[in-house]
């Protein structure tokens, strides 16, 4: 039950008028030896049509991995191809 409801259908309008409707969601776990880690869960994106006042926000699974930024491997491959590219194009 929501203790102030006009402001939470505000808050409900923001979010389904939002642009961002996509999400990288994490779950907050205790280690093995007590410490805290956050375990990647995916990518969910707001179904707007399944939302409604009564349900709530409805978040759906998009994907299970994301990427980020470039492996280590894509790097050295970039690095090691602009240089042959430069050493060509100097000949």
């Amino acid at each position: 039950m929501c203790i102030k409801p006009d402001e939470a259908r505000k808050h409900f309008d923001n979010m389904l008028n939002d642009g961002t409707v996509s999400r990288l969601v994490f779950a907050r776990v205790k280690g093995p030896l007590g410490d805290l880690m956050y375990r990647f869960k995916g990518e969910y994106k707001t179904d707007k049509e399944a939302a409604n006042y009564e349900t709530g926000a409805v978040h759906k699974r998009i994907a299970t991995r994301v990427k980020t930024y470039p492996s280590f491997l894509q790097e050295v491959i970039m690095f090691f191809g602009i240089r042959l590219v430069l050493k060509f194009s100097h000949e």
